[in-house]
This record gives structure tokens, C-alpha cells and sequence, in this order.
């Protein structure tokens, strides 16, 4: 009985989502910051003591407000979430904004898999 009620539980596990809303604004003035790139990258669960390899990664153009919003599908594989600012070019390519950004009161390095997160994400307009 006890077996069953395990697979039980088991099976009800709450299969979210994670969702990432918010602005990007100037560190400086709090300002939002229209069609800035950002690239969310999601790395895989891995075995200890073991570097885990990205993913899946995706894009979002914040619009001419400075908003954004991203949704990505649950996977049990998903350990964490990154973000990083893209800078474009004048070829069209991309480069990582290398500046400091501020993702309050989280940290823009380990973002949870399953979770809601709402903020603003801080960065020196100069460094675009």
C-alpha cells in the first residue's frame, strides 16, 4: 500500500512553467529601454560535479515600453536560467553587454526552473 501511495504523489507532481516578466531600465535614470535583446539560456540538470551544458535558448525584444515577457514550457531537465543582454552590431550580429546588469532581487545567473519571477532588469543604457 505504501508503494502505491508513493507512485501516487509521484505522479501529481505540479508541472509549471517558468515565466519571466518585467522592464529593462537604465541603471542611472530608471528609465525603460525599448528593443533591447535579451537572451534566456536554460541549462540542463547534471551529475555532480559536472559542468551542465545549455539547452535551449531564446530571444525577447523588450517593446517600445521596455517590457518583456517569456514563457517556457515545463522540462524536467531544466536546472536554471540565465540572462544576458545582447548589444547588435552594425554587421547585425550580436555581442554580450559585457556591463554590469542588475536583475534585483534576483540574480540574473541562477533563475529556478518552475517559477514565476516579475522585475526590473538594470543595465547602463551607454553599454548599448
Amino acid at each position: 500500500m505504501q508503494f502505491f501511495c508513493v507512485l501516487l504523489i509521484q505522479g501529481c507532481e505540479i508541472e509549471e512553467p517558468t515565466i519571466f516578466s518585467g522592464e529593462v531600465v537604465d541603471l542611472q535614470t530608471g528609465r525603460e529601454i525599448p528593443k533591447v535583446t535579451l537572451l534566456f539560456s536554460v541549462y540542463e540538470k547534471s551529475p555532480f560535479l559536472t559542468i551542465p551544458s545549455i539547452v535551449r535558448e531564446d530571444t525577447v525584444e523588450t517593446d517600445s515600453q521596455g517590457k518583456f515577457h517569456l514563457v517556457v514550457p515545463y522540462n524536467e531537465q531544466y536546472s536554471r536560467f540565465t540572462i544576458n543582454v545582447l548589444k547588435k552590431l552594425s554587421n547585425g550580429s550580436f555581442e554580450f553587454v559585457n556591463e554590469s546588469r542588475d536583475c534585483s532581487p534576483y540574480d540574473c545567473s541562477s533563475f529556478k526552473a518552475g517559477n514565476a519571477y516579475k522585475f526590473k532588469l538594470k543595465i547602463p543604457l551607454d553599454s548599448l
